[in-house]
C-alpha cells in the first residue's frame, strides 16, 4: 500500500476566482447530481511530497524559481 503524503504543495486562486469556481462546482452539481469536492475550496494540488527532505527540496527550487518571476501589472 503507498503511504499517504505528509505534504502537498498546493495552489489557492484568488478570492474572486474563488467565488467563480464555487459557482462552477455548485452549477456541475446540481446538473449531475453529484461532485466530490462540490463543498471543497478551489485550488490545484501541484505535488504531493512523502517527507521533510522532499518538501525542502522542492521548497528551494520553487523559491529560487519565484526570484526570477516579474510580476505583471494589470
Amino acid at each position: 500500500m503507498k503511504p499517504i503524503p505528509l505534504y502537498s504543495l498546493v495552489i489557492f486562486p484568488t478570492i474572486e476566482q474563488l467565488d467563480l469556481i464555487k459557482s462552477f462546482k455548485k452549477s456541475l452539481k446540481d446538473n449531475i447530481g453529484w461532485f466530490g469536492s462540490a463543498n471543497s475550496d478551489g485550488h490545484i494540488t501541484i505535488i504531493n511530497l512523502e517527507n521533510d527532505l522532499i518538501l525542502e527540496l522542492y521548497l528551494n527550487q520553487i523559491r529560487d524559481f519565484c526570484r526570477t518571476i516579474i510580476p505583471k501589472k494589470s
